[in-house]
């Protein structure tokens, strides 16, 4: 990939967490069904999956998982242990794009 590219690329994943981590916790606060919530962490996780280390792909993984087979109670607690995750994820990106702004 070419800098430019590299560019856009964080700009969009930005602007992907920025809109899909505030509804993640709102569909858990609001308690939307196990299909939502396995449409929004697929999402997340084949942005993961592209971009970002493997643990935080895999947990993502699992609580879709959980989502997708109706198992509510255990992809609500998965789902809200990757929050903080997934607000690290946004303040690296953010990171990476300073730095870039920078260089």
């Amino acid at each position: 990939l070419e800098p430019d590219d590299i560019h856009a690329l964080l700009i969009t994943l930005e602007a992907d967490l920025k809109v899909q981590i505030p509804a993640l916790s709102k569909s858990l606060e609001s308690g939307v069904g196990s299909d939502a919530m396995h449409r929004q962490l697929h999402a997340i996780k084949g942005m993961a999956g592209m971009l970002t280390r493997e643990a935080l792909h895999q947990a993502v993984a699992q609580a879709d998982d959980a989502w997708r087979h109706s198992r509510p109670d255990t992809g609500r607690t998965l789902t809200q242990a990757l929050l903080p995750w997934l607000d690290e994820w946004l303040a690296e990106v953010r990171d990476c794009l300073q730095r870039y702004s920078s260089g």
